[in-house]
This record gives structure tokens, C-alpha cells and sequence, in this order.
């Protein structure tokens, strides 16, 4: 799975019981491609299907929790600023 490589803060946090799908509010979108998975923390991998329009940077996170080796990552409460 290829994890997108530019990288961004979050700009609003997430609690680690948020129901997909939702806007994954960050810092800047600049040079994400139009889909792909996220790593967050170096823990929890998210997998997004598009980048928001509006004058909100934002992500729209379809699941999370996805597999890393043989097991899903945890779903982690995640603060503003967080990478």
C-alpha cells in the first residue's frame, strides 16, 4: 500500500471513535494526490477518496484503522497539529 508522501498537521483534531466517512480538516493540501491512504502518528493509516473544494483544507476519509503487515492499525484519538 502506498502511503502518499507529502505531509501536512491537522488543523482540527479527531477522536479515535469518529464514524467514516469525514472531512479530515489539515494545514494545507498542496501536492496530495486526488486519493490515496495517509499514515497519521506513524500509527494509523486512513484511506481518503478526494480533496475538498472549499477554503478549508480538508481530506474526506472514507475508512480507517486500515492494515498494516497483518493487522489493522488502531483508530487513535488524534489533537490539532498532529502529522
Amino acid at each position: 500500500m502506498p502511503i502518499s508522501s507529502p505531509k501536512t498537521a491537522l488543523a482540527a483534531g479527531v477522536a479515535g471513535g469518529a464514524s467514516v466517512p469525514f472531512d479530515l480538516v489539515v494545514a494545507s493540501t498542496d501536492g496530495f494526490p486526488s486519493s490515496g491512504d495517509l499514515l497519521l502518528s506513524d500509527l494509523e493509516i486512513m484511506h481518503y477518496v478526494s480533496i475538498s473544494s472549499s477554503s478549508t483544507p480538508a481530506l474526506r476519509v472514507t475508512s480507517r484503522s486500515g492494515i498494516m503487515g497483518v493487522s489493522a492499525t488502531p483508530a487513535l484519538n488524534l489533537s490539532t497539529g498532529a502529522a
